[in-house]
């Protein structure tokens, strides 16, 4: 049950980051555009020049390879995402705190039923002799 829920939560874990991505690369791709193909391009210097066309240009890769057009709508439903996804891994790590709680009291356990058997045995051999 732990090895499962350790799974499960790194799988949202990764799915978490991805989404996160790509929806900051939707961000970064909206602030960018305007002033990517602006024709006062003459306003920025060119090292901000450079930077906004650089950080447009990896934002249209990124959003391509992820095979998102953006939109109103798909910035919503990343976001959407986010946070049911960032709900769940809060879910799975509350679920992990208790697996740990439980395997911790079932060590417990174990050990004082071990410390039982050893003194019954002990005493059993004691009566023998």
């Amino acid at each position: 049950m732990m090895n499962a829920n350790i799974s499960e939560m790194k799988a949202v874990e990764i799915k978490l980051v991805n989404t996160q991505f790509i929806s900051k690369q939707l961000d970064i791709y909206e602030n960018t555009k305007g002033m990517y193909h602006s024709t006062d391009k003459q306003l920025l210097n060119s090292n901000e020049q450079e930077s906004v066309i650089q950080l447009y240009k990896t934002a249209v890769k990124a959003l391509k390879q992820a095979n998102v057009k953006p939109s109103k709508q798909i910035k919503h439903e990343l976001h959407r995402q986010v946070q049911s996804l960032q709900n769940q891994q809060e879910q799975l790590y509350e679920k992990h705190k208790e697996c740990k709680k439980i395997q911790k009291q079932d060590r417990i356990i174990e050990q004082n039923l071990m410390q039982l058997f050893k003194l019954n045995h002990t005493k059993k051999a004691d009566r023998e002799h």
